[in-house]
């Protein structure tokens, strides 16, 4: 096996731990509104990452740096 293909391993998983922007949303959100507030911003969470994942796997994030009229169609 390469060399590199152990070090890409390692670096992704690391970078998979590191928190970001949503995890910092979600400790803000248990903190000041508790659990029913959390399970909202959750929802919402998911909700929008299930729906840009369905988009890219359709070939949308391709699409819309190529053409502004899908662009401005999509805002």
């Amino acid at each position: 096996m390469p060399t590199h293909v152990p070090v890409f391993i390692a670096t992704t998983l690391l970078l998979a731990m590191v928190p970001g922007a949503s995890q910092a949303l979600m400790i803000r959100q248990v903190l000041e509104g508790g659990q029913r507030t959390l399970r909202g911003t959750l929802a919402g969470n998911a909700s929008g990452f299930l729906l840009w994942s369905t988009a890219a796997a359709a070939g949308l994030s391709a699409v819309l740096p190529a053409s502004p009229t899908a662009y401005a169609v999509r805002r």
